[in-house]
Order: structure tokens, then C-alpha cells, then sequence
């Protein structure tokens, strides 16, 4: 990469297994998704798994423009496979280039049984003007929906209905479950950068609406 350093081989997709987890990346979408395997085996998908998994994604805003990076044609897209991690690509033409590492490790050091998938975020400015760039994503959820609610926190903090958290250090992390299997995002914590908002909501309430997106809480 001549601008962050690393070594790789581009592919069409990926499959990076370890453990307990899976991830697949498709480099003709530019999208991924998260398996969870169990006792016997079965992949569980732990998000949305229609269409080629493109309703979760990241987007990327370069002052006033806005970039869905898995969508916009004027975005391109790869995958990348590295010695220990792969990676989706994405570079927004003389202006930026998005790389989204991801790796499997295990909770604990004395365990090979992965269960972590480490997210690392590098945006880059390649043009040879200064701007101002704002990174989110978006995560389609499936588990939670048949429960008795969807999300719930660290500090066992149950959420039914939209909501927006600032207070990042106290929720810690979210977590959707279906009772068999589960997915938790790690917000807070000694190795993780806190986003500066997480909102829970309707998926069209997010994709539709305002780079952060304005909700009414309490609605379904």
C-alpha cells in the first residue's frame, strides 16, 4: 500500500475463519458479513444476510459530500488478502482511500478459539488539498428482532425502541441476541476508539436521514 504500508494480494472475496467466527468480503460489493459457527458447525449469520449483505456499510464524508462506500459508482472497491487479516478497500478518486483491516484473535491469550473480530479504520487524505473527513457505519442486525428486545448493554440496560447514546463510556458496548446466537459491538475499552455517537434505530431512519441521523426516541 503506498500510503499506509502494507503487503497483500488483491482477490474477488475472502473467507477469513478461525474459531468460533467467520467473515466473508466481497470485493464486487464491497461488503462483508459476520458468521458465528456452533456446536455442530452451522454458520449463523449475524447480520443482515440478503442481497450480498450491502445494507451494512460505511460511509465517508468529505466536507459537504457524502460517499456510501459500497454503493457509489464513483467509488472503487477491493479486497485484500494480508498475512493475518484482510482487508476492504475503497478509494473515493483523488480524494481519499478507505482501508477497513479486519482480524479474528481469542478473548483470552491461552485460548485459540477465536471469537473477536478486530475492526481497524484507516482513512487518508490523497489529495493535495486539506479536508475535513468523518467516517461512519452502519450495521443491519438481525438477531435481536425476534427477542423480547432488540439491544441490550454491558451494564445489562435493555433498549426496545430508538435511541440515541452519547454517554459511551458508561453503555460500553451493545449487544443482539437471539437467545442461541450473538453479536456484541465493543464501543469502550483500554484498545478500542469510542465513536462519538451510536444511534439505535429503524434501518430506513438511518440510511435515509441526516449524516447523524436525527430520530425520535421511543419509536419502534
Amino acid at each position: 500500500d503506498e500510503y499506509l504500508g502494507f503487503e497483500y494480494e488483491t482477490v474477488k472475496s475472502y473467507n477469513l475463519e478461525s474459531g468460533n467466527v467467520k467473515l466473508l468480503l466481497k470485493g464486487s460489493t464491497g461488503s462483508f458479513n459476520i458468521y458465528a459457527k456452533n456446536e455442530y458447525g452451522r454458520e449463523i449469520p449475524l447480520l443482515a444476510n440478503n442481497e450480498g449483505f450491502v445494507s451494512s456499510f460505511s460511509s465517508l464524508k468529505i466536507g459537504k459530500n457524502i460517499y456510501r462506500l459500497n454503493k457509489d459508482a464513483s467509488v472503487s472497491k477491493s479486497v485484500r488478502k494480508l498475512s493475518d487479516s484482510c482487508q476492504l478497500v475503497y478509494k473515493v478518486e483523488n480524494k481519499s482511500q478507505v482501508v477497513i483491516d479486519f482480524s479474528v484473535i481469542s478473548a483470552f491469550i491461552d485460548n485459540n478459539n477465536a471469537d473477536i473480530i478486530k475492526v481497524n479504520v484507516y482513512v487518508t487524505n490523497i489529495s493535495e488539498n486539506n479536508r475535513n473527513m468523518t467516517f461512519k457505519s452502519v450495521y443491519d442486525t438481525v438477531l435481536g428482532e425476534g427477542s423480547a428486545y432488540h439491544f441490550y448493554t454491558t451494564s445489562d440496560k435493555t433498549i426496545q425502541s430508538s435511541k440515541k447514546i452519547t454517554n459511551i463510556e458508561e453503555c460500553k458496548s451493545i449487544i443482539s441476541s437471539n437467545g442461541d446466537s450473538s453479536i456484541q459491538f465493543v464501543l469502550f475499552g483500554n484498545t478500542v476508539n469510542k465513536p462519538e455517537i451510536v444511534t439505535l434505530a429503524n434501518k430506513d431512519s438511518i440510511v435515509l436521514g441526516a449524516w447523524i441521523p436525527e430520530i425520535k426516541e421511543g419509536e419502534s
